[in-house]
C-alpha cells in the first residue's frame, strides 16, 4: 500500500512540475485577441522566455518587443502582474508592480530627460500618493487623482513652497 501510494504521489508532483516550463513563446494579435504560440519570429512579433503553464506566461519571465521595449517580472495568465521592470529604447523605466498589464500598485517611473514619479498607481495612472520631480530640482508632493495633482505642494529646487493643489485646483 505504501508504494503505491508512492507511485501516485510521485506521479502527481512529475505532472504538476512538466506543467511548468521554460521556453519561447512568440505573441500574435488574432481576432479574437492576443494569442502566444510557440513559433514565430522576434524581429516581428514579441518573444517571451520564462515560465509557462497552460500555454501562457506565468511566473518569471522576460518579455521583448520587436520595437525595442523590454519587460522583466512576473506574469500570470500571460499577462504582466505583480513586480517588473519595463524599458523603453529611449531609456524611460518603470520599476515597481503590475497588475493585468498595467503599472498598478507602488512604483517608480524614470523618464530619459530627467523627470521622475516615485508613488502609487492604479491601472496604468498616478493615483494616491506620489512625488514627481523634475528635472530642475522642482517637485510635487501629494495626492494623485486618476493622473492628475489632487492635494500637494509644489516646491522650487530649495524646498520653498510656490503653490498647494486642494481638490485638484490651485490655492
Amino acid at each position: 500500500m505504501k508504494h503505491l501510494l508512492l507511485i501516485i504521489l510521485s506521479f502527481l508532483l512529475l505532472g504538476c512540475v512538466k506543467n511548468q516550463e521554460t521556453e519561447f513563446l512568440y505573441l500574435y494579435e488574432s481576432s479574437s485577441g492576443l494569442v502566444f504560440k510557440s513559433i514565430g519570429d522576434g524581429k516581428v512579433q514579441p518573444k517571451y522566455k520564462g515560465e509557462i503553464t497552460n500555454g501562457k506566461p506565468n511566473g518569471f519571465g522576460v518579455m521583448t518587443f520587436p520595437d525595442g521595449y523590454k519587460y522583466v517580472g512576473k506574469f500570470k495568465d500571460g499577462e504582466r502582474n505583480g513586480q517588473g521592470t519595463f524599458i523603453s529604447p529611449n531609456g524611460d523605466k518603470y520599476v515597481g508592480k503590475f497588475k493585468d498589464g498595467k503599472f498598478d500598485g507602488h512604483g517608480t517611473f524614470s523618464l530619459s530627460e530627467g523627470i521622475k514619479y516615485v508613488g502609487e498607481w492604479k491601472e496604468h495612472l498616478k493615483h494616491g500618493q506620489g512625488t514627481m520631480t523634475l528635472k530642475n530640482g522642482k517637485k510635487y508632493v501629494g495626492e494623485w487623482k486618476n493622473d492628475k495633482e489632487w492635494n500637494g505642494i509644489h516646491y522650487d529646487k530649495n524646498g520653498n513652497i510656490i503653490f498647494k493643489i486642494v481638490n485638484g485646483k490651485i490655492e
